[in-house]
């Protein structure tokens, strides 16, 4: 059971997700994730023409269920393991279980 739960969310570029796959299962850390596709609907200036046209860029999201002490080191690692192309940010946890 862990004591202290968060909620780690990285958004990277499609084709980042079998690196961030790997990554993930590599660390001790984490027990699982979840990964799914997403949209980012925003800042055209880094949209492709494609993109504009949409309104959406593509990208693939996974959330974490992790020891909060832990997400320091992870996102550390992460900006120099892909640099600037994985977004995160972190939600509190206030109860997890089974059923």
């Amino acid at each position: 059971m862990m004591t202290d739960p968060t909620m780690l969310v990285l958004n990277v570029p499609p084709a980042l997700e079998e690196d961030v796959v790997d990554y993930l299962l590599e660390l001790p850390a984490i027990d699982g994730f979840t990964s799914f596709q997403a949209y980012g609907h925003g800042n055209h200036g880094t949209m492709t023409v494609a993109e504009q046209v949409t309104g959406r860029t593509k990208r693939v999201q996974f959330e974490i269920i992790m020891q909060e002490a832990d997400v320091p080191q992870i996102t550390g690692h992460l900006k120099e393991r892909f640099g600037t192309h994985v977004r995160y940010w972190q939600m509190p946890v206030y109860n997890i279980g089974h059923s």
